[in-house]
């Protein structure tokens, strides 16, 4: 039927031996999105801005574009990890509406795509964000 959403397409499914804090700073914040740890994630993400010289409450503004925030901020909040997710789309997935809100507000891309191609914008959209 066209104009209806296939529920498969949503299926993804997270095991918890696929995401570990262990191997480098992007593999720990997938983490705590994963596990929903707001105030870990947030340290981890003000603690790259201030090795980036970057003010704590700077992130992206509503009127902003992706291209304001710093590069390397943008590349820490965006790629993925081996397993090929990024920590908002784990958030998006495990439906951690705090974290998705701290990372958008950080800078995150909600624009973010999975091997098959949803976007962690969708994800969010379908779960009701």
């Amino acid at each position: 039927m066209e104009g209806w959403i296939d529920a498969s397409v949503l299926d993804v499914e997270i095991k918890t031996h696929e995401i570990s804090p262990i191997g480098g700073k992007r593999e720990e914040l997938v983490y705590y999105a994963y596990v929903a740890d707001i105030l870990s994630l947030n340290s981890l993400v003000d603690g790259k801005r201030y090795e980036l010289g970057i003010p704590e409450e700077r992130g992206m503004d509503d009127d902003e574009e992706e291209e304001d925030i710093h590069p390397d901020l943008y590349d820490f909040l965006n790629t993925p990890i081996s397993s090929g997710w990024n920590a908002l789309y784990v958030a998006c997935v495990k439906g951690h509406a705090e974290i998705v809100d701290a990372l958008i507000t950080a800078g995150a891309d909600v624009d973010f795509c999975d091997a098959v191609g949803r976007t962690c914008l969708f994800i969010a959209a379908f779960k009701g964000f």
